[in-house]
């Protein structure tokens, strides 16, 4: 009999020898009574987490290729991708700035005016209107000279192509790398023994068929799980707080994520307004720097990018992922697992922050606990 294949855990070349001995129902039989995935880790592909001894706890793979991916991010979240990119890298983020700096002039000049010529409630008026009218002004001269000549914007769009194409695959290749300079770890042989026969049971449930991204874990003490674009990550807080039930739920969910790409499509939206998050970084930097001319320049340079980031691109992203984490969890209760995700619902809403204030609300990536309880019917009533 010739070697398994690099990376196929022992379970499955179980099954597709069982059924030349004693017919299908020993198939049957091998899948719900599956071991623990044992087989060591490919030469030449150590993971920097480290490698579990033994162990097969899944490959650092991304669901599907990465132009499916982006596909289905563009179909699902057009709007959301459009906006980022638009704002990241055509005309508006600087129309905007040298409005910016232009409603500076215009303050300052109405104010000299008010100053030297009317008083009282006709200066604050005078002041106002110099300001918007000089501010107004210049984004509609860059927006009208922009739809006269829409071909001044093919070189900034395609140089926002090439890059975010660029951010994309750099950070789905260094993902592993950083996951270990995240804190992130291995699997014990001991922690191992008891996820990877759930996690194998999990994908199956939500139609995998038995692949797994890497499974990893944080040593944070909050009870927590996350998806990356090739990793599913777990922690401590997790791992010692959950039931079998509860974990298998967890990770029924998280494994939804990967298999829909979810991460791989919040990144693309991210970094499609790239330029913008960085500037809006720089601006609040040198605000925190507490030196005047930083600060004014900070404010001046960076509005712009913190209106865009914040007030536009974060909450269309944060409302498509709000919308994903409904449907990892229809797919956790459809795979079999209503009641551990009630249970792991409701221990999270016992940890759920009081969502007051528009950073809670409006940019939160996760519906309230309830109201995921109530969109796959895990809500019970007394009355």
């Amino acid at each position: 009999m010739p070697p398994a294949p690099p990376g196929k855990p022992k379970a499955a070349r179980a099954r597709t020898r069982a059924p030349k001995r004693e017919g299908a129902v020993v198939k049957e039989v091998a899948v719900v009574e599956s071991p623990i995935p044992t087989v060591a880790a490919p030469a030449g592909r150590k993971h920097p987490c480290g490698e579990t001894p033994g162990i097969w706890t899944g490959d650092a793979a991304l669901a599907e290729p990465l132009q499916v991916s982006v596909r289905r991010a563009a179909s699902a979240q057009p709007l959301g991708l459009a906006v980022s990119f638009l704002a990241g890298w055509s005309f508006v983020y600087g129309a905007l700035t040298l409005a910016a700096f232009m409603g500076v002039l215009g303050f300052l000049g109405g104010f000299a005016v008010a100053a030297s010529d009317v008083s009282g409630g006709q200066a604050v008026l005078t002041i106002l209107w110099t300001t918007v009218e000089f501010a107004v002004g210049t984004f509609l001269s860059v927006l009208v000279s922009v739809l006269l000549n829409p071909f001044a914007l093919v070189p900034g769009l395609a140089t926002g192509v090439v890059a975010t194409a660029c951010l994309l695959l750099g950070h789905a290749a260094l993902e592993p790398w950083l996951a270990y300079l995240q804190g992130c770890r291995r699997l014990s042989v001991e922690e191992a023994g008891r996820v990877m026969p759930l996690a194998s049971a999990a994908s199956h449930g939500v139609g995998l068929n038995g692949r797994l991204p890497r499974i990893l874990v944080d040593e944070s003490h909050e009870s927590n799980a996350a998806t990356m674009m090739r990793h599913v990550v777990l922690t401590e807080g997790l791992l010692a707080s959950c039931s079998d039930e509860e974990l298998s739920a967890v990770l029924a969910h998280e494994l939804s994520h990967w298999k829909e790409s979810d991460t791989v499509g919040l990144r693309l939206m991210w970094y499609a307004g790239w330029p913008m998050m960085l500037v809006d970084t720089l601006g609040k930097l040198c605000v925190m720097t507490g030196n005047t001319i930083l600060v004014i320049f900070g404010y001046v340079v960076a509005w712009p990018a913190f209106f865009l980031v914040n007030v536009v691109i974060s909450p269309l992203l944060r409302k498509h992922s709000r919308e994903t984490e409904y449907r990892a969890d229809q797919a956790a209760v459809a795979a079999g697992y209503a009641a551990g995700m009630r249970a792991a619902l409701e221990q999270f809403g016992d940890l759920e922050a009081e969502r007051r204030g528009y950073r809670l609300t409006v940019l939160a990536t996760h519906p309230p606990v309830e109201l995921r309880k109530e969109r796959v019917g895990l809500q019970s009533y007394d009355g």
